[in-house]
Parts: structure tokens; C-alpha cells; sequence
């Protein structure tokens, strides 16, 4: 099994009932992306570190800072991933936004199994949970800070979690940082361990992020899905 970089916000989309029931981290193989794919900007200075491709068509992509090392990174981590629809559940009508969606399920559940997990090692502040339609899409959105996630965040790790609900797949995008000193913690933010314009910039990006391919209507906007040309 391929190994875990940060807390569970980032495996959840995997082991929560997300991704098909064969869609595990071990079955997992490196491959193409093909079909409907986020076009997320990577932050400016940051790599691709690790990819993996299901035959499903589940996939993740693990993107931190140059520099950084993918087991043990510290200023900053971007995760995008995608999976099918499980059984008998389909994306929000968009006619009817406020009905019961699957993506607020899901970011819910990843909520509460980091607040979970939290427990007995730091204190959890979570973030509120919202939800909106972006770029023709419906976005579920939230998030929070552990003050102490084991030894790879001594200090904290935080993130802000959305689930994009796309034609074909839901695609989770993540954004995950770790202050480097409890000094750095108090002095960014001590609710959440980062300031408010990096935050800002995160949510910017999430919400920017198009749908493109597959059978997603062709955007004359898309440039560069995450799953091409990587």
C-alpha cells in the first residue's frame, strides 16, 4: 500500500465509499487520465510528486512545493482526486441545489473522521461547511486544523476539502499545510495554522476549477486538465 503523506483528509475520498469497492490504494497503477478531468492551476513552483490510476477510472495526483519531499513535506500540499459515483447515488440535480447532496455527504464524513482522528493527540477546529454551483457545477466545501497530527505535523496540519459534483465522477481537491514551529502556528493563525490570504488563495483555486472532457460539455477555457500531459 502506498503511503499516507498527510492525515486522513486525503485518503477518505478512497476508503469512505467513494470510489468503487475495487478501487483500492493497492490496485491502484500508474496510467493515462482520460475523460472528465478538473482543470485545477497547481500553485506556481510546485511538482507533480505522485501519481496513480485505477482502471475505473479513480485516480489521485499528489503535488507539493519544489524542494519538498513527498514522505515528509512541510509548507504546502495539493491533492486532486477522482472517482465514480457509487451505486444508486448520482450527482445534485442542479434544479434542486439544496436537496441532500453526496458531495456535502462526503465532505462531511471527511470532517468528522479528521475531528475523529484528532481526538487524543491535538484539539480540531473545523471549518464551517458551505456549498455553491461553480462553473456550472455543484462545489461542496470545508475543512479544519489538528493542532498535532502525529510526528510528520508535530505542530499541525490543516486543509480545505472540496468535492466537485461532475458528470461522471466526483472529484475531490484538497489543499493541506503544516507549520513548521509552534512559534509559526501563533504567529500566522492560531485557529487554523496559516494565514488569511493563503487560505483565500486556496478557495480561489477551488473555486475557478472547470470540469473539462468526457462528457462534460467542451470548454473553450480549459487548459490543462490534471490528468494531461502529466
Amino acid at each position: 500500500m502506498k503511503k499516507k503523506r498527510c492525515m486522513i483528509f486525503v485518503t477518505t475520498m478512497l476508503v469512505a465509499g467513494i470510489a468503487n469497492a475495487s478501487s483500492t490504494l493497492q490496485d491502484m497503477h500508474i496510467a493515462k487520465v482520460s475523460g472528465e478531468q478538473p482543470d485545477v492551476a497547481v500553485p506556481a513552483g510546485w511538482k507533480l510528486a505522485y501519481k496513480a490510476v485505477h482502471p475505473d477510472g479513480a485516480y489521485f495526483f499528489e503535488y507539493i512545493p519544489e524542494g519538498e519531499n513527498i514522505d515528509n513535506w512541510r509548507s504546502g500540499y495539493l491533492f486532486v482526486g477522482r472517482a465514480p459515483y457509487p451505486e444508486h447515488r448520482k450527482k445534485t440535480d442542479l434544479n434542486q441545489p439544496k436537496a441532500a447532496s453526496i458531495g456535502d455527504a462526503m465532505v462531511s464524513a471527511i470532517q468528522k473522521e479528521v475531528a475523529d482522528a484528532c481526538k487524543g493527540q491535538g484539539s480540531f477546529m473545523p471549518m464551517s461547511h458551505r456549498w455553491n454551483i461553480f462553473n456550472g457545477s455543484r462545489v461542496s466545501v470545508s475543512g479544519g486544523f489538528c493542532s498535532k497530527m502525529g510526528s510528520a505535523a508535530p505542530y499541525g496540519e490543516g486543509a480545505i476539502v472540496s468535492v466537485i459534483e461532475g458528470e461522471e465522477y466526483l472529484h475531490q481537491i484538497s489543499f493541506h499545510w503544516r507549520p513548521i514551529s509552534a512559534e509559526q502556528r501563533e504567529k500566522r493563525m492560531p485557529a487554523w495554522g496559516d494565514t488569511d490570504e493563503n487560505i483565500i488563495r486556496h478557495l480561489q483555486t477551488i473555486r475557478a476549477t472547470k470540469l473539462c472532457g468526457g462528457k462534460t460539455a467542451q470548454r473553450a477555457d480549459c487548459h490543462q486538465p490534471v490528468g494531461n500531459g502529466t
